[in-house]
């Protein structure tokens, strides 16, 4: 009898522990080698398996739509291609949270859309978990990186938050990457080279950083392309990034940070257009036709420690562009600050400016600069009685 009842407790046990594993599947490496298709390996993958594709070149586009790792054996993406199968689609489209894409070449998406909101990427990003009501991450390059060249967009993330993009190589796309309705995105230590716009952040993409990126162009600066550019986005972080023989531009962007880039060899630095209460400082701007401009009704901003060297102008306020604070910067261009008749009410004071180069006239509230190592107070009447009082003497 005790034998028959060691019997049954093994049993039971043995019943529970298959009751309690049941649906519980560890996650498998599958191999992908260049005769095989990267899409079937999807298919018949699991959740959480890891897709490893061995080095060769592969024409296809991949529905991602299952949380898996894909990455080349190789680590290298020099030696593990992919080319889109079909020019008019994405590379990969990855419609399901926690993926990652590892380690590989990813180009020929390169068809114009019709519509620029929808283009074809070399990644393209959307999702939304019905479970939660929440969109998840999707796409994260875990330190890894990946080469993407010549796509009209080399990563596209459409109304999805939450992803990381980074240590990405893009090179002759349209665009870099573009986010359309997609926030808390972080997007860091990439490099854009010769990308028409190399970062994008549209529609209402709100509370993004942007960070520790590397942007070029190889050419003269060009008007026709950018660096860093939002539209009708808020509440982003855009620091520490290098720009070179590109530019920034805010359009209908309101309370961001742009705090710490430095912008050489391009245009107009940092552009405003109808954009308010955005904080810009601690930029360098240098050797550009402009170093901050703002335009259209662009108000409440505070420009502060920026140094602006070496630009025909300095800082310019046009068109409306009323209530910005000025303060703290050091600038020293061939003229350093200009200001419209229609921009009013502006606070510019304790900049330090080694010729006092104001131009236009002076200024509605107070200017205080630093000129040759004196601190000066120049208030408009002051100003005009030391002027009609030295003609008059010298008569």
């Amino acid at each position: 009898m005790k034998i028959k009842h060691k019997i049954l407790i093994c049993i039971s046990i043995f019943i529970l522990f298959s009751i309690i594993t049941a649906g519980i599947v560890s996650a498998t490496d599958v191999y992908v080698y260049p005769e095989d298709s990267i899409q079937d390996a999807v298919k018949n993958a699991s959740s959480g398996d890891t897709i490893i594709v061995s080095p060769g070149t592969y024409a296809e586009n991949i529905e991602v739509n299952k949380s898996v790792t894909i990455k080349s054996k190789s680590g290298n993406p020099n030696d593990t291609i992919i080319r889109a199968a079909n020019p008019d689609n994405h590379i990969f489209h990855v419609t399901a949270s926690n993926v990652a894409i590892l380690g590989f070449t990813i180009t020929g998406a390169f068809e114009e859309p019709e519509n620029r909101y929808f283009p074809d990427a070399g990644f393209s990003v959307s999702t939304f978990n019905e479970t939660t009501g929440k969109d998840e991450v999707v796409y994260s390059s875990e330190g890894q990186w990946a080469l993407i060249p010549k796509n009209w967009a080399g990563i596209y993330v459409d109304n999805t938050d939450n992803n990381i993009i980074n240590n990405n190589i893009f090179l002759g796309n349209n665009r870099g990457i573009l986010l359309n309705s997609s926030s808390n995105n972080l997007l860091e230590n990439n490099t854009a080279i010769n990308n028409d716009g190399a970062i994008s952040i549209w529609e209402f993409s709100n509370s993004n950083i942007v960070r520790n990126n590397n942007i070029s162009a190889d050419e003269t600066y060009r008007m026709d392309k950018y660096g860093i550019s939002l539209k009708e986005s808020d509440g982003n972080e855009v620091s520490n990034n290098n720009l070179l023989r590109l530019d920034m531009t805010l359009l209908q962007s309101d309370a961001n940070k742009i705090v710490n880039n430095t912008i050489n060899l391009g245009g107009i630095g940092i552009t405003l257009i109808e954009s308010n209460r955005n904080e810009l400082s601690q930029n360098s701007i240098s050797t550009s036709d402009t170093g901050i401009f703002l335009r259209e009704y662009s108000g409440f901003n505070k420009l502060t420690d920026n140094a602006i060297s070496d630009n025909f102008m300095g800082i310019e306020l046009q068109t409306y562009s009323n209530n910005n604070t000025i303060s703290k910067n050091t600038l020293n261009n061939n003229e350093d600050i200009y200001y419209s008749d229609d921009s009013n009410n502006n606070e510019i004071s304790e900049n330090n400016i080694d010729y006092g180069k104001y131009l236009k006239r002076a200024y509605d509230k107070y200017v205080i600069g630093v000129y040759r190592g004196y601190i000066v107070l120049i208030s408009i009447s002051v100003f005009g009685m030391i002027y009609l009082f030295f003609f008059m003497f010298r008569k």
